[in-house]
């Protein structure tokens, strides 16, 4: 789909993979990897926005294939490892190959591999576990701190875990 993407980070110790797409995404993400000059198979660890179809979907052939680790915030788990199945929104209408989570991550848990650190925020609304991404990268000697948004597009139906059991979200 237009506007979406996966991104990689080049470390000293191996990849870390951001996002997929489609469930047949995974063969081009392999490609993509090898025509920016990388190996697929230094795939280390792989991370997600959030649990839907289109950013999950080819999470589990990537993992097949090359064993690398997935980290997951702990409120999308469950929608992972079921390939969404039982959305809140979209009940079983884009379910994916499902694929098990090896970390499960909490506000403000970092994911480091190498010289490369990515902090996790949760930032739900879009999912339960929808992951805002803030890490620092350097170019060309100068310091940049990137965010990589998600948990905007609130989908109605979504009920927020908050200390008020009354609050009617």
């Amino acid at each position: 789909a237009s506007g979406l993407g996966a991104f990689i980070f080049a470390t000293s110790e191996g990849l870390i993979l951001m996002n997929t797409g489609m469930p047949s995404s995974g063969p081009m993400i392999v490609e993509s990897i090898k025509k920016l000059g990388f190996k697929p198979e230094d795939l280390k660890i792989m991370i997600n926005g959030h649990a839907h179809i289109d950013h999950a979907g080819a999470f589990a052939f990537l993992k097949e294939k090359y064993g690398a680790t997935l980290a997951v915030m702990k409120d999308d788990v469950p929608a992972m490892e079921s390939g969404d199945k039982g959305d809140f929104k979209y009940a079983d209408d884009f379910v994916y190959p499902p694929v098990k989570v090896d970390r499960v991550l909490r506000d403000g848990d970092t994911v480091r591999l190498g010289e490369v650190i990515l902090t996790a925020y949760h930032t739900p609304g879009h999912t339960r576990g929808a992951t805002t991404w803030v890490t620092t990268i350097t170019d060309a000697g100068k310091a940049y701190q990137i965010v990589v948004p998600d948990g905007a597009g609130f989908n109605p139906g979504y009920r927020l875990a908050t200390s008020n059991p009354s609050y009617p979200g």
